[in-house]
């Protein structure tokens, strides 16, 4: 378990070191966007499918972001997840004599909250900031055998810089309270194709359990605020 995490945390860490002094010459990380990513995951807002009563199953679905900097040094945000436990079922244990026609269950979710972003101006001439974040997190699992709807709070703490013009990474912990606690190590990597719309890719890896997603983001706060990334500035 604790190997897996302290790989994962390494890899991005000394790409991080390796890359960080190429910065000079790019804007800081932008907090002004709204995106789209289709997620093949294990685990999704705390909620584990590598268990028997989710039969070691998978969430596939399309998360939708969405964050708008307040100012400066702080920002407030969200995801909204839908689609499905694929596999999650067991016919034979939720009903032997009428097994279910399909083996997914519905499931959906959403994260929302406030986050500040302070500079790490030692780090990376202002192109790299830490991240933190407070969310409250509402989730809901539905069909044959399975009728969760809970909620709870997660907490994330993140490193982003912006590594060049075009390209950012980024490096965190997510830790979830809702009926059970768990937490996450996220991996990100953001690529700008043309203005303002970015590649995404970010990775999950947390004991037996990991995930994966790719998607596009646009970053719109030079479109609405002219030279600045928040409602107010710094």
């Amino acid at each position: 378990m604790y190997r897996r995490v302290l790989d994962a945390i390494s890899v991005n860490a000394c790409l991080l070191v390796l890359v960080l002094p190429a910065a000079s010459h790019a804007e800081p990380p932008r907090y002004s966007f709204i995106g789209v990513s289709y997620e093949w995951t294990d685990v999704k807002y705390g909620v584990g499918t590598q268990n028997a009563l989710l039969n070691s199953g998978r969430f596939e679905g399309v998360n939708v972001d969405a964050s708008l900097g307040i100012v400066g040094f702080a920002h407030v945000g969200g995801q909204y997840f839908d689609g499905d436990c694929t596999n999650c079922v067991d016919p034979q244990r939720v009903n032997p004599g009428n097994p279910p026609s399909s083996a997914d269950l519905d499931f959906s979710g959403y994260k929302v909250g406030i986050g500040f972003n302070p500079t790490l101006s030692f780090i990376g001439d202002d192109e790299t900031d830490l991240v933190l974040r407070i969310n409250y997190v509402d989730v809901e699992l539905k069909g044959p055998g399975a009728d969760v709807a809970t909620d709870g709070y997660s907490i994330e703490g993140m490193v982003r810089a912006q590594v060049s013009p075009r390209a950012e990474v980024w490096a965190g912990y997510e830790y979830f309270d809702l009926d059970d606690t768990s937490g996450d190590v996220v991996l990100g990597f953001g690529y700008e194709l043309a203005a303002g719309f970015a590649f995404l890719a970010r990775g999950i890896v947390f004991n037996n359990e990991a995930g994966f997603d790719l998607g596009l983001r646009w970053y719109f706060g030079s479109a609405l605020f002219g030279d600045r990334d928040s409602v107010v500035r710094r």
